[in-house]
């Protein structure tokens, strides 16, 4: 265990990160949601390396990193229609459910 204090903990305020357009903006508060503080400040921690100088530069890669992300503009999704033939498929086989569980049953 580390037992010196080298964890490193950088806060910046979400208007001072620029370069982000309005909806990655947005996407971007969205990410960091968990780590925004009472004071609207978002904190990035980091103590996983045993130099401060190392930490620091950590905290600022999460930075990056979700700012990068942020800028990805999420697919689309289009809902699309099942095909005919799976719909077939679908139903043939309730069909054999149905029949298999009726051929079970005991007659009067």
């Amino acid at each position: 265990m580390n037992k010196v204090a080298t964890r490193a903990v950088l806060h910046v305020r979400h208007e001072d990160v620029h370069g982000l357009g309005e909806a990655a903006r947005g996407r971007w508060l969205d990410l960091v949601r968990q780590r925004v503080g009472a004071d609207g400040s978002v904190a990035f921690h980091c103590g996983e390396h045993r130099s401060q100088l190392q930490n620091r530069e950590a905290c600022v890669a999460q930075l990056a990193a979700s700012v990068r992300q942020a800028e990805v503009t999420p697919k689309v999704r289009r809902p699309t229609k099942a095909t005919r033939g799976s719909q077939e498929r679908r139903l043939e086989s309730k069909r054999r459910e149905s029949l298999k569980k009726r051929e079970r049953r005991q007659v009067d």
